[in-house]
């Protein structure tokens, strides 16, 4: 089993920047990054960039949970890494984001399982929703900004084989996943009701079902 699964947000060639999102799959966390495994999150989605700089922005969101109707925070809200790659591109091919993640087994070495961190419900908070089969378009855009106007909204254009389909990040700011877990679940049910799948698990099983 791998160790984490990465989603290629967006590589910039020209500048030699990517900014990847980073779920943990097995044992292990990221917690300051090093340059072996910097480079192997490039590698996993296939970025054709070495490495030099990077920096690390954890946040939790519903998105990524493997169980969503839990009653604990932790559980329910399991924490994932938004990173930025920051280098020198190795060559000219072009790299599309994808509705599916790619698989990594590297782990980060400034990470120790005898130094467990205590979970800490006040964080960044990222809602997140995919409409598969279809591009936003800006009046899609607008309707997402509505739910929070003073949020950051980013969108990514991604595929899955011929399927195309967008990411759409809502980012909430500091949450305190324990007092305010209804707020977070308002913003989700606006995105639900957009049309748009706000779990990683319900896209996987659209993918197959579409694909079928």
């Amino acid at each position: 089993m791998a160790n984490f699964y990465v989603w290629l947000n967006r590589f910039d060639q020209g500048d030699g920047v990517a900014v990847v999102e980073v779920r943990r799959a097995n044992v292990g966390r990221v917690v300051d990054g090093d340059p072996e495994f910097t480079q192997g999150l490039a590698d996993a989605v296939s970025l054709p960039l070495t490495v030099r700089k990077w920096s690390i922005e954890p946040f939790r969101s519903l998105y990524y949970s493997d169980y969503p109707d839990a009653d604990d925070w932790e559980d329910r809200f399991p924490e994932a890494w938004r990173v930025t790659l920051t280098g020198d591109p190795a060559g000219d091919g072009e790299v599309e984001p994808a509705l599916r993640p790619a698989t990594y087994n590297g782990y980060d070495s400034t990470w120790s399982p005898l130094r467990p961190a205590e979970p800490e419900p006040r964080g960044r908070y990222a809602a997140i929703g995919v409409l598969v089969g279809a591009i936003a378009d800006d009046a899609f855009t607008d309707q997402v900004r509505a739910i929070r106007p003073d949020a950051s909204v980013d969108t990514v254009v991604a595929r899955s084989e011929k399927l195309r389909g967008t990411r759409v990040t809502v980012d909430l700011g500091t949450v305190d996943l324990a007092a305010d877990a209804a707020a977070v679940d308002e913003v989700t049910g606006r995105l639900t009701e957009l049309g748009m799948i706000v779990t990683r698990r319900a896209v996987e099983l659209k993918l197959a079902e579409l694909h079928s």
